[in-house]
């Protein structure tokens, strides 16, 4: 098979929807006016009273009328709006600016400029200018790295800027550092959570115990001692309602720290995975491609067309490795859902069917083969499915094996016929 057939047209190539903006953050909001948040906290401040966003007067305010930080974030707004409808060229100067303004009345250190930083990253990388995306996103990483730690949601979305810069750069041994902190910085947001989900429901727990010894000395008549459990009550009250907002906060962070590193890892695996396999390390390949194979399973659900390429990918490993068997099962179930998603005569379905062809053939089982063969190349034929060729030359060596001559040369010649090697 040529070195492309583990990335067939449409399920092989993943069309996501990138998260631009940073969710969990005020300022960031994605809201019902252009108007910038900052600005409309402004107009309620000043003139004291709450749901300002409809009106339009702050809308007239000039550049000109605004200090550098309000025109730094001004310009992130309207840059950040260009980038939700994909006009990350248009984008790019204005984030820069931004950037160039908060750096001179901030500094390159503030929060502000690494999430302006982190952003502007995240437009070189769509670009194609991977170095200097690098830069800016480990310098942002950085920053968050110093404020917040190495498991805070934003430490972990730069990061995640970062290690795919490195990937795309094929920087190995970076990206593989890189893949071994984003794991640590996860697994500290989750236990971070565990933890102040523990203690928040210590405190309700304790807060249950008080009101119990409370209704007891009501029903006994006891005065002072329903006096002082009511002001116990109280205090315990309002700190497992305290433990309760800082165990929300823990958990939004969790969240967002997977939502924003998990999708980057498992492309990290992926790509690892490709590289160990080039050199013919079969054993650490296929650790990369089941990590990639989790991760996906765990964003997306076990049936989703996501799961598709780790999962033929995977196939492809552990049958390099010498294991047809093992990579037949994974066949399997990369066509149960690209039959569930396509239908049975899409031309993915038909490569999916295919491949399994190939690891029955590999085992010695071209009976069983053979009508998949078929099947998958009916369904790439028309439109042609780029593996289209491959699966000819294919089907050409399993009716040779079959004893069937004819067709076997016919398949072949039909290969050349379509193929761009020889």
């Amino acid at each position: 098979m040529k070195e492309n057939a583990l990335e067939p047209h449409d399920i092989m190539t993943r069309a996501r929807k990138e998260p631009f903006v940073y969710s969990g953050r005020s300022a960031y909001r994605k809201t019902q006016t252009d108007v910038p948040e900052w600005l409309v906290n402004t107009v309620c401040r000043d003139n004291n009273f709450k749901g300002a966003r409809s009106g339009p007067a702050s809308k007239s305010l000039a550049l000109s009328d605004l200090t550098p930080i309000q025109q730094a974030q001004e310009r992130l707004t309207e840059a950040r709006a260009l980038c939700s409808k994909g006009n990350y060229e248009e984008a790019n100067p204005v984030f820069r600016r931004a950037v160039a303004i908060l750096k001179e009345h901030e500094g390159n250190k503030s929060i502000e400029y690494a999430m302006a930083s982190c952003d502007l990253a995240w437009i070189y990388i769509d670009q194609g200018n991977y170095s200097v995306a690098e830069e800016v996103a480990r310098h942002a990483h950085n920053i968050f790295l110093k404020a917040y730690g190495p498991a805070h949601a934003d430490t972990l979305i730069a990061l995640a800027r970062l290690l795919r810069a490195s990937r795309l750069l094929r920087r190995w041994s970076e990206v593989r550092r890189l893949v071994k902190v984003g794991q640590d910085g996860l697994v500290g947001a989750q236990e971070a959570a565990d933890q102040e989900e523990a203690e928040a429901a210590e405190a309700e727990a304790a807060v249950v115990k008080v009101q119990q010894k409370m209704d007891i000395a009501k029903s006994q008549g006891d005065s002072k001692l329903v006096a002082r459990l009511a002001a116990t009550l109280f205090e315990r009250t309002e700190a497992a309602a305290k433990e309760r907002a800082e165990a929300e906060q823990a958990a939004e962070n969790r969240g967002r720290a997977t939502g924003g590193l998990l999708e980057d890892l498992a492309d990290a695996f992926r790509a690892l995975g490709k590289v160990e396999l080039d050199v013919r390390l079969f054993a650490k390949a296929e650790v990369y491609g089941k990590q990639d194979l989790k991760l996906q399973q765990e964003l997306y659900g076990e049936d989703d067309m996501h799961v598709v390429m780790p999962l033929m990918g995977l196939a492809q490993t552990v049958w390099d490795a010498g294991q047809p068997e093992e990579a037949e099962g994974l066949a399997r179930q990369a066509l149960a859902i690209t039959k569930t998603h396509l239908g049975e005569d899409h031309m993915d379905t038909g490569y999916c069917k295919g491949y399994l062809a190939m690891t029955l053939q590999a085992q010695g089982k071209n009976a069983l083969a053979e009508p998949l063969f078929e099947q998958a190349l009916a369904a790439m034929k028309d439109p042609e499915h780029p593996e289209y060729a491959t699966m000819l030359a294919a089907h050409s060596e399993n009716c040779l094996s079959l004893g069937k001559k004819k067709l076997a040369t016919h398949s072949y010649e039909r290969a050349l016929w379509h193929a761009d090697w020889s």
